[in-house]
């Protein structure tokens, strides 16, 4: 059985270990595409972040980012992917609880406030059947 690999702390240990799994699982031209989507940048930008401080509000400003250096929306989705397939990766490993947004296109025009909470897709469907079962009178009593 092979060996489990040792769980990131961050990006740039994830991007490493997503690359070396993802070698023979990915057509050569896929491969070389996302490696350098990662080298060039995914890495300059997320080197050493915590995985779970890679958030919706860190990638709205790479995606800013990406569009002041002048690539393309296009271009920029492309890293978006690569992005998730990281970040798919450490879930499918156990290392992150879920992915930090929930399709791969990240809202541009959605008003962004220091106190917005970020839910993940998981988390917001867990409080909206909380909210059902306390409206319906199934939810558990909360302390005042």
């Amino acid at each position: 059985m092979p060996k489990q690999p040792t769980e990131p702390e961050h990006f740039q240990a994830l991007a490493a270990l997503y690359l070396s799994h993802a070698t023979s699982r990915l057509s050569y031209t896929t491969f070389q595409r996302r490696q350098a989507d990662i080298n060039q940048y995914l890495l300059p930008f997320f080197d050493t972040t915590s995985l779970y401080d890679i958030t919706a509000t860190r990638i709205r400003r790479f995606r800013e980012a990406m569009a002041a250096q002048g690539l393309s929306d296009k271009h920029s989705q492309q890293l978006l992917v690569t992005l998730r397939a990281c970040l798919k990766y450490a879930v499918r490993m156990s290392w992150l609880n879920v992915l930090p947004w929930p399709q791969h296109k990240v809202v541009d025009n959605m008003a962004l406030t220091l106190d917005m909470p970020n839910l993940s897709a998981l988390e917001f469907k867990g409080l909206y059947a909380d909210l059902m079962g306390d409206m319906q009178g199934q939810g558990q009593a909360r302390p005042s």
